[in-house]
């Protein structure tokens, strides 16, 4: 299915319709970036996310953690106060 020299536009469009899908998209993408006989662009795009999503994935937690992370914080510790009945 994904390895003929050149994809044509359906091919991307099932790519990227089986990607969608939840669970589905984990193995459709283990079986492709580990067969060798893979799309060579399909390959490198999936090569790609592998880089990009974690490098997103802490850009947005550096930016956005600290807030977060404070806010969780905050509010285990009101609720243990409530529990355990401290002055909080």
């Amino acid at each position: 299915m994904f390895r003929k020299a050149e994809l044509s536009i359906g091919d991307w469009l099932l790519y990227f319709l089986l990607m969608s899908i939840p669970f589905v998209n984990i193995v459709i993408f283990l079986v492709l970036i580990l067969n060798p006989f893979t799309n060579r662009t399909l390959w490198n795009l999936m090569i790609t996310t592998v880089i990009v999503i974690p490098v997103l994935l802490v850009t947005i937690i550096w930016i956005f953690g600290a807030d977060i992370w404070e806010d969780i914080l905050l509010f285990l510790l009101h609720n243990l106060a409530i529990l355990v009945r401290l002055p909080f």
